[in-house]
């Protein structure tokens, strides 16, 4: 039972080193390979998602250049001295002459041209001072101001400073209807008193930003030259979209987004890389967050069958290192079992498989049978010479033994003789 236990020990510990052995020689490659290959793909994968971020900020700049376009467009045609005067008189008296009817006429039809052109376009103001207190709409053309549910805008006309402005506001044409959110762009005239507000529906802004929208948790805001939020378009579960965001992002938050020259930010404890780009026309800045851990797990998501065709080929060298070990062990054991059988003069049995290992196993035999046979010869050899020179000392010693006990007897003779020699003392001489 003890040589049993003994063995058992040996086989383990044998099979157990070849393993690591193997497992190193070939697991940790493999492993290493499959690490290049898996940060190769994350800088693909981050490359690729740099890029598309970079493109849903040119394509939400390019969606206010439309925007911008359409401005401008109402701007060339109203920045004409006699259409700004004829609309001035239009505005100041109530009856108008049949020449101001057919340029009124005209004018509604291109006003009218450029809103409908547009689903983006959700009205504009044209307003002049004026006596009576009037302004033009291009649902309602000339309107009297009290008559008007939404009047805010011609305070911030008139009171706008700069020649263009943009801000994020409610709207609504009746009293009795609920409020939409708009973003209104001030325009003033350049020689005159007054201008034009065009009006953009913040709804089918929204709709456009949403489908640029292309990982999950990404957002954009748009910021106005004082650091307001205009939009917000969130892809996340619990968001909602097509609001100013006042209730879904912290002034912290706002805070953050408003801090120039940052690559990332913080918003609930959660990284989020940040990109920003300026739209000058309307001093708007762009901004997209993407949380970090998108980088991951769509690196993850596309690394998905390397790693697991990874992790087959890692188990598949396991079993193999474990065969392997194991084979090698039964073949060191037979090794072993030969030389018992060949110390104690047993019937060899030659391996039944005609490989390399049996060979090299039967010239190991063989020369461990010669060598042995060959300690058997110098064993008998240095015998049978021992044997030879206790023979040869025992030649040297007897003739001593006979003389003295021939020399003793012919003593005793003379002694008995009284000294005479006698024929048995010639016969001993």
């Amino acid at each position: 039972m003890k040589k049993n236990k003994k063995t058992i020990h040996i086989k383990y510990q044998f099979i157990k080193k070849n393993f690591i052995v193997l497992f190193c020689s070939f697991v940790l490659p493999t492993l290493l390979l499959g690490m290049i290959l898996v940060f190769l793909s994350w800088q693909k994968t981050t490359n690729e998602i740099q890029k598309r971020t970079d493109n849903t900020l040119s394509l939400a700049s390019g969606y206010l250049d439309g925007l911008h376009n359409n401005n401008q467009t109402v701007g060339l045609y109203l920045e004409n001295s006699s259409l700004i005067l004829g609309l001035n008189r239009m505005m100041s008296f109530k009856d108008i002459s049949y020449t101001e009817s057919v340029i009124l006429k005209q004018f509604s039809l291109f006003i009218n041209s450029v809103t409908n052109s547009s689903q983006n376009i959700d009205s504009l103001y044209i307003y002049i001072p004026n006596k009576l207190n009037r302004a033009y709409t291009s649902g309602r053309q000339f309107v009297f101001l009290n008559t008007l549910s939404d009047t805010e805008w011609v305070d911030r006309l008139t009171e706008l400073e700069q020649d263009m402005a943009i801000e994020l506001r409610q709207k609504k044409e009746y009293s009795f209807e609920s409020p939409w959110e708009i973003l209104s762009v001030y325009n003033r005239f350049r020689m005159y008193a007054g201008g034009w507000v065009m009006n953009y529906s913040l709804s089918n802004i929204t709709d456009y930003y949403d489908s640029l929208l292309s990982f999950p948790d990404q957002s954009i805001y748009l910021l106005d030259q004082e650091g307001n939020l205009l939009l917000q378009c969130d892809n996340s579960d619990n968001g909602g979209n097509g609001n100013n965001g006042n209730d879904k992002i912290s002034s912290e938050t706002l805070q953050a987004l408003n801090d120039p020259g940052q690559d990332h930010i913080w918003i609930h404890n959660i990284p989020y890389t940040i990109k920003t780009e300026e739209y000058e026309p309307y001093h708007i800045k762009i901004i997209t967050l993407l949380p970090k851990s998108t980088f991951y797990m769509t690196a993850l998501e596309n690394a998905y069958h390397m790693i697991l065709l990874l992790m087959l080929i890692l188990i598949m060298i396991i079993i193999m290192a474990y065969i392997l070990s194991l084979n090698s062990y039964h073949q060191l054991h037979q090794v072993v079992e030969w030389f018992d059988q060949a110390e104690h003069h047993q019937a060899l049995i030659p391996p039944g498989k005609k490989d390399m290992y049996s060979q090299i196993l039967q010239n190991i035999i063989r020369i461990f049978l010669e060598n042995d046979y060959l300690q058997v010869q110098l064993s008998e050899r240095k015998y049978r010479q021992k044997a030879a020179e206790l023979q040869a000392l025992q030649y040297q010693i007897n003739p001593h033994f006979l003389f003295n006990t021939l020399q003793t007897i012919h003593y005793e003779i003379l002694d008995v003789t009284n000294g005479q020699p006698s024929k048995a003392n010639l016969m001993i001489e």
